[in-house]
């Protein structure tokens, strides 16, 4: 059983069903909506699941996680908070760590998206490791729904 409790103030409400699950800071979860971070007046902009306690707490992001609203996906690896950005541009997107560091990527990308410890850059699955993102081959791509193709052709069906 689940227990939800705000914690922002003014009361806030919840609009959207949650859309995403990541790790978060102090060994927690994130749960996002698909907008949810972009939300600005008395909203919450995102929930913290308990897994110990069993309660789901909404909150407003404070002074410094005001930067992940620029995020398409956020987690937290260890202490650091990471997010994928989509760029300006089709093509120019970026990792970054705690808002100040840009993690380099073997790959260009409109936008990622994290699975778990992977990650997800043009229909590459990508290792997010402490120091840098490593993919597969990149002859070796991957579609939905969990399959993985070289030269057009069916190499792994995770169905």
């Amino acid at each position: 059983k689940i227990n939800k409790k705000r914690v922002a103030k003014p009361p806030t409400h919840v609009d959207e069903e949650p859309k995403n699950m990541r790790s978060w800071i102090e060994e927690s979860i994130i749960v996002l909506s698909e907008k949810s971070l972009r939300y600005g007046g008395d909203t919450c902009q995102y929930a913290v699941l308990d897994t110990v306690a069993g309660t789901l707490t909404f909150k407003r992001l404070d002074e410094n996680l005001k930067w992940i609203q620029k995020c398409d996906d956020v987690r937290a690896w260890g202490d650091d908070v990471i997010c994928s950005v989509s760029g300006e541009h089709p093509l120019e997107g970026y990792i970054l760590r705690n808002n100040t560091d840009t993690l380099s990527t073997p790959l260009i990308f409109s936008s990622g998206f994290f699975w778990g410890d992977m990650i997800e850059l043009r229909a590459n699955i990508c290792s997010l490791g402490n120091q840098e993102i490593s993919c597969l081959d990149s002859a070796f791509t991957w579609r939905e729904p969990l399959k993985f193709y070289k030269d057009d052709d069916v190499v792994v069906d995770l169905e």
